[in-house]
Protein backbone atom coordinates (compact mmCIF):
# COMPACT_ATOMS: atom_id res chain seq x y z
CA UNK A 1 0.00 0.00 0.00
CA UNK A 2 2.78 2.19 0.43
CA UNK A 3 3.54 1.76 -2.70
CA UNK A 4 0.30 2.87 -4.21
CA UNK A 5 0.40 6.01 -2.00
CA UNK A 6 3.83 7.27 -3.53
CA UNK A 7 2.95 6.65 -6.91
CA UNK A 8 -0.28 8.71 -6.04
CA UNK A 9 1.33 11.48 -4.34
CA UNK A 10 4.19 11.81 -6.71
CA UNK A 11 2.30 10.80 -10.59
CA UNK A 12 3.84 9.61 -13.40
CA UNK A 13 4.26 12.99 -16.09
CA UNK A 14 0.84 11.74 -17.67
CA UNK A 15 -1.15 12.48 -14.51
CA UNK A 16 -0.08 16.31 -13.31
CA UNK A 17 -3.04 17.95 -14.72
CA UNK A 18 -5.32 16.53 -12.47
CA UNK A 19 -2.80 15.90 -9.76
CA UNK A 20 -3.39 16.57 -5.60
CA UNK A 21 -1.13 15.86 -3.75
CA UNK A 22 -1.62 14.47 -0.26
CA UNK A 23 -4.89 13.39 -1.02
CA UNK A 24 -4.31 9.39 -0.75
CA UNK A 25 -4.15 7.82 2.60
CA UNK A 26 -4.59 4.00 3.83
CA UNK A 27 -6.41 2.84 6.98
CA UNK A 28 -6.20 -1.00 7.25
CA UNK A 29 -6.88 -2.06 3.74
CA UNK A 30 -8.87 1.06 2.25
CA UNK A 31 -7.47 3.46 0.07
CA UNK A 32 -8.84 7.13 1.02
CA UNK A 33 -8.87 10.02 -1.46
CA UNK A 34 -9.19 12.73 1.20
CA UNK A 35 -11.99 15.96 -0.74
CA UNK A 36 -12.82 14.27 -3.15
CA UNK A 37 -16.18 12.77 -4.47
CA UNK A 38 -16.94 9.46 -6.50
CA UNK A 39 -17.65 11.73 -9.49
CA UNK A 40 -14.07 12.92 -9.22
CA UNK A 41 -12.34 9.71 -8.71
CA UNK A 42 -14.19 8.60 -11.97
CA UNK A 43 -13.41 11.17 -14.22
CA UNK A 44 -10.07 11.61 -12.95
CA UNK A 45 -8.04 9.36 -10.26
CA UNK A 46 -9.58 5.98 -11.63
CA UNK A 47 -6.77 6.21 -14.11
CA UNK A 48 -4.56 7.12 -12.18
CA UNK A 49 -4.89 4.97 -9.27
CA UNK A 50 -5.25 1.58 -12.08
CA UNK A 51 -1.27 2.89 -12.61
CA UNK A 52 -0.16 2.71 -9.11
CA UNK A 53 -1.65 -0.36 -8.19
CA UNK A 54 0.43 -1.54 -11.78
CA UNK A 55 3.02 0.26 -10.34
CA UNK A 56 3.46 -0.75 -7.21
CA UNK A 57 2.78 -4.63 -8.11
CA UNK A 58 5.67 -4.58 -10.29
CA UNK A 59 8.06 -3.09 -7.88
CA UNK A 60 6.58 -6.10 -5.75
CA UNK A 61 7.42 -8.82 -8.12
CA UNK A 62 10.83 -7.21 -8.85
CA UNK A 63 11.61 -7.22 -5.07
CA UNK A 64 10.57 -10.74 -4.78
CA UNK A 65 12.95 -11.30 -7.88
CA UNK A 66 15.82 -9.88 -5.87
CA UNK A 67 15.24 -11.70 -2.88
CA UNK A 68 14.87 -15.20 -4.61
CA UNK A 69 18.16 -14.13 -6.77
CA UNK A 70 20.12 -13.07 -3.31
CA UNK A 71 19.44 -16.19 -1.92
CA UNK A 72 20.20 -18.54 -4.86
CA UNK A 73 23.17 -16.83 -4.85
CA UNK A 74 23.44 -16.47 -1.45
CA UNK A 75 23.55 -20.48 -1.50
CA UNK A 76 26.06 -20.80 -4.20
CA UNK A 77 28.64 -18.95 -2.03
CA UNK A 78 28.10 -21.06 0.92
CA UNK A 79 28.80 -24.29 -1.60
CA UNK A 80 31.56 -22.59 -3.09
CA UNK A 81 32.97 -21.85 0.22
CA UNK A 82 31.86 -25.84 1.70
CA UNK A 83 34.00 -27.12 -1.13
CA UNK A 84 36.89 -24.43 -0.41
CA UNK A 85 37.20 -26.07 3.08
CA UNK A 86 36.35 -29.43 2.41
CA UNK A 87 39.69 -29.08 -0.05
CA UNK A 88 41.61 -27.43 2.60
CA UNK A 89 40.67 -30.11 4.98
CA UNK A 90 41.73 -33.09 2.00
CA UNK A 91 45.74 -31.44 2.29
CA UNK A 92 45.87 -31.28 5.67
CA UNK A 93 44.82 -34.88 6.36
CA UNK A 94 46.65 -35.90 2.91
CA UNK A 95 49.67 -33.94 4.31
CA UNK A 96 49.31 -35.78 7.22
CA UNK A 97 48.69 -39.06 6.06
CA UNK A 98 51.60 -39.13 3.42
CA UNK A 99 53.93 -37.23 5.02
CA UNK A 100 54.24 -34.31 2.66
Amino acid sequence: MDRIIHSFNFPHHSFLTHSIPDIASVVGDILFLNGTNIKEVLSYHKRQLKFCVEAANIALKTFKENNILHEILQKIRNVEKDKYYQNDLRIYFENIWYGN
